[in-house]
C-alpha cells in the first residue's frame, strides 16, 4: 500500500516537534513554553527538510541544535543573561565522543581565551602606527602571504619581480618592517596582560 504524502509530513512533524519539545525542556525552558515554541518551529523545520536544506542522516542533529539556539533566545529574553543551555550543550557536544567532561570544558576555556586575546590584537592592530597599521591589516586581518607584501614593495620601488637581488631586498625589508610591528603588537598586548 502506497504512503500518502500527507501521512508521511504529519510523521515527520510528529518526529520534529518530539525531539524539540525534548530539547527544549532539558535546557530549562518551562513545559508549557516549550510546547508552545516547539509548535512554532516544527513547520519551519518541516519545510526546510522537506526542501533538502538538511543533509540527509543529520536531521535529527539539526533539530536538536535550532531547539537549543531557539531556548538560548528564550532563556536571553527572560534573563538578560546567558542561558543556562550553555552546559548541556557541552554535554551535547560529549556524546558519542572519548573526552571527558573536564577535557571539553576545557578546551572550551581555551577556544574562548584565544578568542579574547585575537579580539584585542585586531583592536590593538586599528591602532597601530601607521607605518605598522598597513602591514599588520594585510597579514592579520587580511590573510594575506607576505610574498604578497613583497610583490607590492618591488612595485612601489619600480624594480622587476624578476630580479632576484631587489627580491631579496624587498623581502628583507617586509620582514624588517613585519618583525617590528609584531614587537609593538607583543609589547601592547603585555601591557594589557596577555601573550602573543
Amino acid at each position: 500500500m502506497p504512503v500518502h504524502p500527507r501521512s508521511a509530513r504529519n510523521t515527520l512533524a510528529r518526529s520534529i516537534r518530539a525531539l524539540c519539545v525534548d530539547t527544549l525542556r532539558r535546557t530549562d525552558v518551562p513545559p508549557d513554553i516549550a510546547d508552545d515554541l516547539a509548535q512554532s518551529m516544527t513547520l519551519v523545520l518541516v519545510r526546510r527538510i522537506e526542501e533538502g536544506a538538511v543533509a540527509q542522516g543529520s536531521q535529527d542533529a539539526y533539530v536538536r541544535a535550532a531547539a537549543r539556539n531557539r531556548a538560548r533566545d528564550y532563556h536571553r529574553e527572560q534573563s538578560g543573561v546567558r542561558s543556562r543551555s550553555t552546559l548541556c550543550d557541552a554535554i551535547d557536544d560529549l556524546v558519542g565522543t572519548e573526552d571527558s567532561i573536564e577535557e571539553c570544558l576545557v578546551d572550551r576555556e581555551e577556544a574562548l581565551e584565544r578568542e579574547h586575546t585575537a579580539s584585542r590584537v585586531r583592536a590593538l592592530v586599528h591602532q597601530a602606527p601607521e607605518r605598522y597599521r598597513a602591514v599588520l591589516v594585510h597579514v592579520y586581518v587580511l590573510g594575506q602571504p607576505i610574498e604578497t607584501l613583497t610583490a607590492r614593495e618591488l612595485t612601489r620601488r619600480c624594480v622587476s619581480p624578476d630580479d632576484r637581488a631587489e627580491h631579496r631586498r624587498a623581502r628583507a625589508a617586509v620582514d624588517k618592517v613585519l618583525q617590528r610591528a609584531r614587537d609593538w603588537l607583543r609589547e601592547r598586548l603585555m601591557e594589557l596582560g596577555g601573550a602573543l
